[in-house]
């Protein structure tokens, strides 16, 4: 945004302000929306959250505190969302993924489940390279996905009414010919 030349300065206020959240939006409050308080604001998040060695600290610290992961779909998007944001946040601040790739990939296959592993350790996986990982993590995930999608099951409640879970919903269906 800030290097886009078609922006005004007000346009380049409104996307930023509309961006923030938090911390970094309660530190702009009460700055009128106008174009000459573009860089002011800029300013003021950089002063308060520009410290990238901080940045990079807390996004190391967060991979270091994986959430659960259990054998289910929101589980397994929350984990991989929440590897992939830091290691993104980690690239984008310069940080060679070499610095902590492997320490890291050890420490994440400590967090994963034995099937997943298995398959890790069957197709001769670098242990130590963490897109490998991920990308067994996701097909994981996307295995599991089409697993869940095409379960139907169907259990009598009476003789004119049956229970249909699909996709792990339930829902009754009226049904005359089921017997």
């Amino acid at each position: 945004i800030n290097g886009n030349k078609n922006l005004s300065e007000v346009d380049k206020l409104v996307y930023l302000v509309s961006l923030l959240s938090g911390e970094a939006l309660t530190c702009i409050q009460g700055i009128p929306v106008i174009g000459e308080n573009y860089s002011l604001v800029l300013d003021l998040l950089k002063t308060r959250f520009g410290n990238c060695d901080l940045v990079k600290k807390d996004a190391l610290d967060k991979l270091l505190k994986l959430p659960t992961l259990q054998n289910n779909l929101i589980s397994i998007r929350n984990f991989l969302d929440h590897i992939n944001v830091n290691v993104r946040i980690l690239t984008n601040l310069g940080v060679d993924k070499a610095s902590y790739e492997i320490m890291f990939s050890s420490f994440l296959l400590n967090h994963i489940n034995s099937s997943v592993k298995y398959q890790i350790f069957k197709d001769n996986i670098d242990w130590f390279n963490l897109d490998n990982i991920l990308e067994t993590l996701e097909k994981h995930f996307h295995i599991l996905g089409l697993c869940h999608a095409t379960e139907v099951t169907v259990t009598p409640k009476s003789h004119s009414t049956a229970r249909v879970n699909f996709s792990g919903h339930d829902s009754t269906k009226k049904s005359s010919n089921y017997n």
